[in-house]
């Protein structure tokens, strides 16, 4: 399967990450097609209008350019659009070549295979139903037009529906909104059919920490997302999350709510008995 991958020139460390990543699975799965990103230094140049940051500005024009550029050329195929700190394991590719093959073209649009889960009552409800899921190595689709997330980091796009995507996103004469949430505000409103597989079948790596686009005062937000989506994942080892979850802590020395997160904890385990 086609993968048009989005990555600045001065990240020559993440092209090599994710090239090699792909590499260690077996051949014949993903053909990847680098994507030269646009930087802050083009939207400067450019004056392009808007109230995001540049480099918001640029990661905007990025996939916006990289899906005009795949409908210019007629791909017939679904394809897949990542961003250069995606991380992928053995279990990706049957399960997005099979929903390729057996959806049907009219019942989505775009399909995310990992997602920003920002609100904590998402969070719990798919913890459990990832357990569930994962117990029988079962991947179900997530319909996304009543949830909150947030992300764009790995998705594919259905062809038949490549031309509506890139005029909805052409349509904007400002850049006021990152290019994410333009898409979750399309999908939200019903113009567009946005799905997810789950347990996620990829995830971010951690690059993903140092992040491109976002400041370092949100860093304490964005290692809490980063965490659950690692955790969400279909291939994650819990052991090597543990790094990560003792520098949250560290971020957010609150009493009261680590005692709430060890209630939290008993009341989602699989050892806790209701009554």
């Amino acid at each position: 399967m086609l993968v048009r991958y989005i990555n600045l020139r001065s990240a020559s460390g993440r092209r090599t990450a994710l090239e090699t990543n792909v590499q260690k699975l077996p051949p014949g799965q993903w053909a990847l097609q680098r994507f030269e990103a646009f930087d802050a230094a083009h939207v400067q140049c450019r004056q392009t209008p808007g109230r995001l940051s540049d480099p918001e500005k640029a990661c905007f024009l990025s996939h916006r350019s990289l899906l005009a550029e795949m409908l210019q050329s007629g791909y017939p195929q679904p394809f897949m659009v990542w961003e250069d700190d995606v991380l992928v394991g053995h279990s990706a590719y049957e399960a997005v070549a099979s929903f390729a093959v057996q959806a049907t073209p009219d019942s989505w649009d775009i399909l995310y295979t990992d997602l920003i889960v920002p609100d904590l009552g998402s969070m719990l409800e798919l913890m459990v139903r990832s357990r569930q899921l994962r117990s029988r190595r079962e991947v179900e689709v997530l319909d996304l037009k009543d949830r909150s997330f947030a992300g764009a980091s790995a998705y594919m796009v259905n062809p038949k529906s490549l031309r509506r995507v890139v005029a909805l996103l052409q349509g904007f004469e400002r850049l006021d909104e990152p290019v994410d949430l333009s898409l979750r505000r399309f999908i939200h409103q019903g113009i567009l059919k946005g799905c997810a597989l789950f347990p996620f079948l990829t995830t971010v790596s951690d690059a993903s920490l140092q992040s491109q686009i976002q400041p370092d005062s949100t860093s304490g937000t964005d290692l809490a997302w980063t965490l659950f989506r690692r955790l969400m994942w279909m291939e994650c080892e819990v052991e090597e999350l543990y790094p990560m979850c003792n520098r949250l802590s560290s971020l957010h020395p609150d009493p009261e709510s680590s005692v709430m997160g060890v209630i939290t904890a008993a009341l989602i385990s699989p050892q806790f008995k209701p009554k």
